[in-house]
């Protein structure tokens, strides 16, 4: 192709016309002339150069040299024609387009030997046709070309100015520059490098450190010395005592389930402030009372239980509705907190069964929500199992520790937690019904060996008189004798070794060892 094909919209891009180079339609009517070639003889599909020196080299064609080929021949990927002159690319669009659309002539005709030299043009699998040429002269005992009706044309006698060749463009017969090319793809080959070197220190960054690993060297159990202390069990009833610190819980013996009474609202408060947190100085939501509130607190009243009295239409904030429940045992706030929170009591007590299953406590099972009902049954372990929970939230804790709370229509109200407020006790909740009689779990603070330990006791089915008072003194003497018993053992020596911690980017792993204190 010339040398400006690279950069005609029409040919050089054109699929076909990469493919074939430019392309001459065959026929050309008598007479009839292209505009702006030179006097070189044309025939149909042919462009001669009859001054071509004889014996020419065979060698590439040159950049700025186009050979016509006919349609008929180009399609079988092997052509002849005959290397022509140099016109400029100019020229030969003039030349295409002066023949577009013409009628085909008849079969051309092929110049002999003498008139050119003979150019074999085979279609390589690339973007344009790959033209080798051949010695001018080819033997005399050539057979002659067949009879045409076309004219011949004798050798012209000078042939047509060569064209020079654009600055930067190769000329002909020289191979195109490779330099350019090799830069490009030099740099594209940096570029990709490049690329890959920020991407995978990206990655690097993103990934995440590895963590230390521990290794433990100590072992996780101490035997303290001594024998274990008599405990003042209950004559009657069950009992169980807990110092939550060290994870030590004893019962008094077999403890079979029994009804629990009003120690069912310490699980009716916990799932409350689980799924309404409240701050320990905060009063949270308000729940409007209803005719069915106001109801329950008249039948729970005529039957000798606790309640609150209630309006339909007032407002209870949710700090208020735990004091009532849990300092004076308000039965008909238990439901109201209930349907608060699960929208109905039942829905309410198959999530009171669900948290006790999953808390372990295997002997415990709620009918209600507020324990007057004597199915609703369990031990003092379980008791003190959730109340060790319960007391880990500070709300829980702070409502359990009043001796007293007010209410708008009942007015201040006493805890029925006798000893709450005083000897270090700080909670929890009583109760009480004719099947369960006297229950009480307890929570004191002691101190041992200059620590706050806090210890918890539970008790069931006290009798007497005053089953509350003998259910007190019950859980009292278990604290005390239980903080009596409690010493401090030095499990450690100050610069013991427990373990070590290696990590993948340490040389070694590091010795850790126990501080003094």
């Amino acid at each position: 192709m010339g040398p400006d094909a690279g950069h005609h919209p029409r040919h050089a891009r054109h699929p076909h016309h990469a493919q074939h180079g430019l392309r001459h339609e065959h026929g050309t009517p008598e007479g009839d002339e292209a505009e702006g070639l030179p006097d070189a003889t044309r025939l149909p599909g042919i462009l001669t150069a009859p001054e071509t020196p004889e014996g020419a080299g065979a060698g590439l064609m040159g950049p700025s040299t186009v050979a016509f080929v006919p349609a008929e021949l180009e399609a079988t990927g092997e052509h002849r024609g005959v290397l022509g002159a140099t016109p400029t690319v100019d020229e030969l669009l003039a030349a295409t387009r002066a023949t577009e659309g013409r009628p085909r002539a008849a079969e051309p005709h092929v110049p002999a030997a003498d008139e050119g030299l003979t150019l074999l043009a085979t279609t390589a699998p690339s973007d344009r046709p790959t033209l080798l040429a051949t010695s001018a002269a080819p033997p005399a005992t050539a057979t002659p070309a067949p009879p045409s009706t076309a004219t011949t044309v004798p050798p012209a006698t000078t042939a047509p100015p060569a064209t020079t060749a654009p600055a930067g463009v190769p000329e002909a017969g020289e191979p195109p520059p490779r330099r350019r090319h090799r830069g490009r793809a030099v740099g594209v080959a940096t570029l990709v490098l490049v690329v890959a070197v920020v991407v995978a220190g990206a990655i690097q960054l993103e990934r995440p450190v590895p963590a230390p690993r521990w290794h433990g060297t100590l072992r996780l159990e101490a035997t303290a010395p001594g024998a274990p202390p008599a405990l003042p069990w209950p004559a009657k009833g069950e009992a169980a005592v807990s110092v939550p610190s060290v994870g030590v819980t004893v019962a008094s013996g077999p403890e079979p389930a029994v009804p629990i009474a009003s120690l069912a609202k310490i699980m009716t408060a916990y799932l409350t402030l689980r799924d309404h947190p409240l701050a320990p100085d905060a009063q949270g939501p308000s729940v409007v009372m209803t005719a069915v509130d106001q109801e329950e607190a008249y039948e729970d009243d005529g039957q000798g239980a606790t309640s609150v009295p209630v309006v339909p239409g007032e407002r209870l904030t949710e700090r208020q509705l735990l004091d009532g429940l849990m300092v004076h045992s308000a039965n008909n706030l238990a439901d109201t907190l209930a349907r608060w929170d699960a929208g109905s009591v039942p829905a309410f007590v198959a999530d009171m069964n669900r948290t006790a299953a999953a808390l372990g406590m295997r002997a415990t099972h709620y009918a209600d929500a507020d324990g007057l009902d004597p199915a609703t049954v369990g031990t003092p372990a379980d008791q003190l199992r959730l109340a060790d929970l319960a007391m880990a939230d500070p709300t829980f804790a702070a409502v359990v520790a009043q001796t007293s709370v007010t209410l708008p229509l009942a007015g201040t109200l006493p805890s029925y937690v006798q000893s709450v407020g005083s000897d270090g006790i700080v909670g929890v909740k009583s109760g009480f019904t004719q099947a369960a009689m006297g229950c009480l779990v307890m929570a004191a603070q002691r101190t041992v060996a200059g620590h706050d330990v806090l210890v918890l006791a539970a008790v069931t089915g006290q009798p007497g008189d005053d089953p509350l008072g003998t259910a007190n003194a019950a859980d009292l003497a278990l604290v005390n004798a239980v903080a009596r018993s409690l010493v401090e053992v030095p499990v450690l020596g100050a610069g013991t070794a427990v373990g070590s911690v290696s990590a993948l980017w340490a040389s070694h792993a590091v010795t850790v060892r126990a501080a003094a204190g």
